[in-house]
């Protein structure tokens, strides 16, 4: 069954369009940018594993030299 049509008020202007895009595109960060934190994040999250890791023996007396 087909949707019914839209009311003239409903339906968004030009304008409206080419600000909504606008805001999408200067909001949006670059796909080099997006993998240049992810690789940042796993740095951060392998660091913080193995100081947790670190600090699992220690309280279990294994201790690694």
């Amino acid at each position: 069954m087909a949707t019914p049509p839209k009311r003239y008020g409903e339906l968004a202007t030009e304008e409206q369009v080419a600000n909504a895009k606008q805001e999408a595109q200067t909001g949006m960060v670059s796909k080099l940018e997006f993998e240049q934190f992810k690789q940042d994040l796993m740095a951060t999250v392998e660091a913080i594993t193995n100081q947790n890791n670190d600090v699992a023996n220690r309280l279990s007396g294994n201790i690694n030299a």
